[in-house]
């Protein structure tokens, strides 16, 4: 028997306002698919949400279909005038098979809502052989009108370790996009390696004005490469506008996965030493995973724009810092710690600054990163506290 968490990012700007008290909708965000086939044993989904409020409002947001129906028991408030996470109950059985999500916010009469980042967390438990995995690519909108590929922007690194995932793998590229024009005006997005090497049949076409979710057939990937995401227009008269980028990772008959816990998708950025929370905030809960094996690191996209001083980019609970990822690299960097040990029942943040000033640092993506054995490869029940 196994407990494992899968989370699902549902945001991508630095914040989103309203004040008004209708939900209203995110521009450009993610729009995420859910399917019930994609994971077994018992299932629980969750809504989080991290918002704020000002002085004497209530800050309101809900899981919504992306046609516009509310999800029953998905909403969540909170009365705090600073950025706070707050999570619904299971809404499992309120979630429709094969359909796009994506979430709303609304505040009291006279107040402003700020959302700061949201989510839903999946917990599996039982005889768990089927999963997926969400592993974001891309937060916070970005365009182009360029006809060649470029890197698209706010794109962050990922780092493929294929014995990380066992079992029958299929991994597939999705993204959220639109593009401006009509006719055969066209908005491609792709995936390639570090080395510019275009993956095959990761291609997603976009023709379409409005937002929508797009996903590849299935792709492969090379053990050991790092990818990101790039894309292009077909006219310079035309804008390739794209919401979000992740793979999907489906699982079946494993005993190995990695869950990725994104704190923030968006890119942001300091420029004093004294830092700066990111208001991404998780919670790590110790009875939200039962596995043979819990391996977990804190990693990070990183960049400075003077490589004379250092970006730092701490992992918090609020009072001391867990640990700690850094670079003096002007270009894009991916960081991983060593294994760390979040503590139970607590809260963590990242937090960004610089070692010195007159510099900017620049954070993608901070996120843990979970490698669990779900099955011990020498029989039941498990030999806990051995090394695998």
């Amino acid at each position: 028997m196994s407990k494992i968490v899968k989370v699902i990012p549902l945001f991508n700007a630095i914040t989103g306002t309203t004040a008004s008290t209708s939900y209203v909708a995110i521009s450009a965000q993610p729009i995420v698919y859910w399917d019930n086939d994609a994971y077994d044993g018992t299932v629980e989904v969750y809504f989080e949400a991290v918002l704020s409020t000002t002085s004497g409002g209530t800050a309101y947001a809900q899981a919504y279909t992306n046609a516009g129906s509310a999800v029953t028991g998905a909403e969540v408030t909170t009365t705090s005038t600073t950025a706070t996470r707050v999570r619904s109950g299971d809404i499992k059985s309120n979630l429709s098979d094969n359909t796009d999500y994506v979430f709303r916010i609304k505040a009291s009469s006279g107040a402003t809502t700020t959302v700061h980042t949201a989510r839903l967390i999946v917990v599996q438990s039982g005889i768990v052989t089927k999963t997926e995995t969400q592993i974001s690519l891309a937060g916070q909108y970005a365009s182009t009108t360029s006809t060649s590929v470029v890197d698209r922007g706010y794109t962050y690194l990922f780092y493929y370790d294929s014995a990380q995932f066992d079992g029958t793998v299929t991994i597939y590229l999705e993204s959220t996009g639109a593009r401006t024009g009509f006719g055969s005006n066209y908005h491609f997005t792709f995936l390639y390696d570090t080395s510019n090497n275009f993956v095959s049949d990761s291609t997603l076409t976009f023709n379409n004005n409005a937002y929508y979710r797009k996903r590849s057939s299935a792709i492969s990937l090379t053990d050991g490469l790092t990818y990101k995401v790039r894309f292009r227009t077909t006219s310079a008269f035309s804008t390739a506008q794209s919401g979000d980028a992740r793979l999907i990772v489906q699982q079946s008959d494993f005993t190995k996965t990695e869950t990725h816990y994104t704190i923030r998708t968006s890119e942001q950025t300091d420029t004093t030493t004294a830092g700066s929370n990111l208001n991404g905030y998780i919670y790590w809960d110790n009875d939200e995973w039962s596995v043979v094996k819990n391996t977990i690191y804190y990693e990070s996209t990183l960049s400075i724009s003077d490589g004379t001083k250092t970006a730092y980019l701490d992992l918090n609970d609020g009072t001391s810092d867990l640990v700690t990822n850094s670079t003096s690299s002007t270009s894009k960097t991916r960081v991983r710690s060593s294994a760390i040990t979040p503590s139970d029942n607590t809260t963590y943040d990242a937090q960004l600054s610089i070692s010195a000033t007159t510099a900017t640092a620049t954070s993608n993506g901070p996120r843990l990163i979970v490698q669990s054995i779900i099955t011990n490869p020498y029989g039941n029940p498990p030999f806990y506290g051995m090394n695998f």
